[in-house]
């Protein structure tokens, strides 16, 4: 290699006093290839990585905030107040009239006929009989009473990520903490979206019906090993990460020694040892724990004005 520098930088010497252009032109080249020699050095110090955010989407809906609740209200009412009249609601009406005319003595054969069948307060006293026998099923599962973070039949209002717990003598756990998202090396060949579904395969077993979201990366994290963890020039690892929701099946766990389906108030405990880690996965997963600021949020605002204006 230096010899074939020490030949180029000859050649550029010798062609200086024939042509400056040709000399100049030469000379961009060799830095191209200088450039580009130092940044495939600086690639092969580091693990190329791709990790898998695997998520449980909520399965029933969420509990109404106090805010969303009085704005549904509003909602509800205005909707009501300019709203034409339904057929219930004119049966109704028509048999109020029905009935005067019978009091009255003015009612038709037709008004003594109608008056035999089911009028439409008959018809809620049964609707509402039959609506009194019915029972909702309940929004806590037995997962939730017995608090089994291994089942993904948990928390139905809000988001579940799965984490892993590795064997902390593994070199590649340094910089990441005792729970983490699957991932695998990178491999010769193979997109990083396939390393990424490699990772939950081997972790995880086979078991799992993912849908992966994309072929692109959604997220990045680089971290630089301990000097304890450093061989062979290996310097740290960049993990690109990629998401995929839980569509069904069941975890197997294969390399990894524990997983948990993790609410985000228990990823703030778990991943507390790497708060970095942590971060980088917050860019990219959905924190269903938002409040409203009333002080500040302009539809909070919207909302109380609009129930003010109402009463």
């Amino acid at each position: 290699m230096a010899t074939y520098i020490r030949s180029i930088l000859k050649w550029n010497c010798h062609t200086l006093f024939k042509v400056n252009q040709v000399t100049v032109c030469e000379t961009k080249l060799f830095r191209v290839y200088l450039s580009s020699s130092a940044e495939q050095t600086a690639v092969n110090r580091y693990h190329l990585l791709a990790s898998m955010c695997i998520e449980r989407k909520p399965v029933i809906t969420s509990d109404l905030k106090p805010i969303e609740a009085e704005f549904s209200n509003v909602l509800a009412q205005i909707e009501y107040e300019n709203s034409l009249l339904n057929d219930h609601e004119l049966r109704h009406i028509e048999d109020e009239k029905r009935k005067k005319r019978l009091l009255d003595g003015t009612a038709t054969e037709a008004d003594l006929e109608a008056s035999a069948s089911q009028t439409a307060h008959d018809f809620e006293d049964l609707a509402t009989a039959e609506f009194s026998k019915f029972q909702p099923a309940s929004r806590t599962t037995e997962a939730d009473e017995i608090n089994d973070q291994k089942s993904v039949n948990r928390c139905l209002q809000g988001h579940l990520m799965l984490l892993l717990k590795r064997n902390r003598e593994s070199f590649l756990l340094d910089g990441f903490g005792e729970w983490e998202l699957p991932f695998a090396k990178h491999e010769e060949g193979e997109t990083l979206r396939q390393t990424a579904e490699r990772a939950v395969k081997e972790n995880l077993g086979s078991g799992l019906q993912l849908n992966v979201l994309g072929n692109a990366p959604i997220g990045f994290y680089g971290v630089r090993y301990s000097k304890k963890y450093r061989k062979d020039g290996i310097e740290g690892a960049k993990v690109f990460f990629f998401r995929a929701h839980y569509v069904k099946g069941n975890v197997i766990c294969n390399a990894a020694d524990d997983y948990r389906w993790a609410t985000r108030d228990e990823m703030d405990k778990m991943l507390v040892s790497n708060r970095k880690y942590f971060k980088a996965i917050k860019s990219f997963t959905y924190d269903d724990r938002f409040t409203y600021e009333p002080k500040n949020n302009l539809i909070v605002k919207t909302v109380q004005a609009a129930m003010k204006s109402r009463n």
